[in-house]
Order: structure tokens, then C-alpha cells, then sequence
């Protein structure tokens, strides 16, 4: 059951922060000009990139902690507050600045190629993907938690990928404002897991017992 847990904790975050729903108005903008079929490619490209980067931050988080000498308790909490202030702004309903820009977008969307920046990162794979994944990453304990994680995050950006496939569908179906209720839904949901990883790295560091 504990490791039912875990599954459903890692899969539940990394899709919450991937955030499919609120991309999608960004991502049908960006590839506008674009055929059906480029369109498509676009997106898994796009997914494929934004998961090496998510895995590899996964992978060699912790070491980069140890050469910078950072504190993991430190990291959490920094991470959580990163979180809080990105589920901050998706409750107001826009894009998370820490995530793209408006200059970044403008630019985006006068180049003809926008698969690694900014859809694989920082909108696919952003700060805020990175924090959760090495947070949450830290967590396995045995070869089983290990292989449920990497389970959990391939499914979640299959769901991400498959959504953004649909993306017109879903724009049309469920309009501006039903895509805006979804981003506020995520980003509460996100906000309370921000909240956690504060709490738990505040325990860490033995500041919170």
C-alpha cells in the first residue's frame, strides 16, 4: 500500500507540475502556422527533450548538491517555496513567470522552431518539474520505488504528450475559462505539496521536530 502511495504521489505531482492544461493555449499559439503532422512532431520532440532533462536533474541532482555543498533540507525548502509561488500564480490563472516570460513568448512565437525553447524547457521541464523531481526522487528507498518512480513520470508525460495531441479538441470542448478552472484545481493542489516539502525540509534540518 506504502508503495501504491508513492506511485500515486510521484504520478499525481510530476503531471500536476508538467500542468498540460494551462500549455495548451502556448502551445497551439507557437505552432499556428504549423501542419497537423509537424504539429504532432512538435510535441514529441518536445516531450522526449523535457524528459532527458527531467531524468538527468533526477539523477544527478543530489551530486551537484554535494559538489555546491548545499544542504538536501535546504533544497526542499527553497523547492517548496518555488512551488508555492509558481501554484501562486496558476491560481490567478496566467502562465508562471518563473516558467516563461512574455518577451520569451513574443520571441517564440516569431521562430519557425520552438521544440526546445521554450516547449521541452522551461514549459515542459521547468524549475519547478526539476525541484519536484529531485525532491520526490529522494524518496525511493529500494530498486521498487525506483522503477514505480520512473513508471510514474513516464506515464505522466505520456498524459501530458497525449494531451497537448488534443489540444485543439480540448481548447474548442472545454473553452478559455474551462482551461483557466483546470490551472486553479492544479495549482491549489500544487500549493498544498508546496507546503509539504517545506514542512518536511524544515524536519530535516531539525529547525521542525
Amino acid at each position: 500500500m506504502a508503495d501504491l502511495s508513492f506511485f500515486v504521489l510521484v504520478l499525481t505531482s510530476v503531471f500536476f507540475i508538467l500542468d498540460p492544461f494551462a500549455n495548451i493555449p502556448l502551445f497551439l499559439s507557437f505552432t499556428r502556422n504549423f501542419s497537423h503532422k509537424n504539429r504532432i512532431k512538435t510535441a514529441r520532440k518536445a516531450h522526449i527533450i523535457g524528459f532527458v532533462a527531467f531524468v538527468f536533474f533526477c539523477l544527478f541532482g543530489n551530486f551537484l548538491f554535494t559538489y555546491l555543498n548545499i544542504e538536501f533540507s535546504s533544497f526542499k525548502i527553497a523547492g517548496g517555496i518555488l512551488l508555492f509561488l509558481i501554484s501562486l500564480e496558476m491560481l490567478f490563472g496566467y502562465k508562471t513567470r518563473t516558467e516563461i516570460t512574455q518577451g520569451e513568448q513574443e520571441e517564440a512565437e516569431e521562430r519557425e522552431n520552438v521544440t526546445i525553447t521554450p516547449l521541452a524547457i522551461p514549459l515542459i521541464t521547468g524549475p519547478g518539474a526539476i525541484t519536484t523531481g529531485i525532491v520526490l526522487f529522494s524518496r525511493a528507498t529500494g530498486i521498487f520505488d525506483y522503477m514505480l518512480f520512473f513508471v510514474a513520470i513516464i506515464i505522466a508525460f505520456l498524459l501530458s504528450y497525449f494531451l497537448l495531441l488534443q489540444s485543439e479538441k480540448i481548447s474548442r470542448w472545454l473553452g478559455v475559462t474551462g482551461l483557466k478552472v483546470i490551472t486553479r484545481i492544479m495549482g491549489m493542489l500544487l500549493m498544498a505539496l508546496s507546503v509539504q516539502f517545506v514542512i518536511n525540509g524544515l524536519q530535516l534540518s531539525g529547525l521542525l521536530v
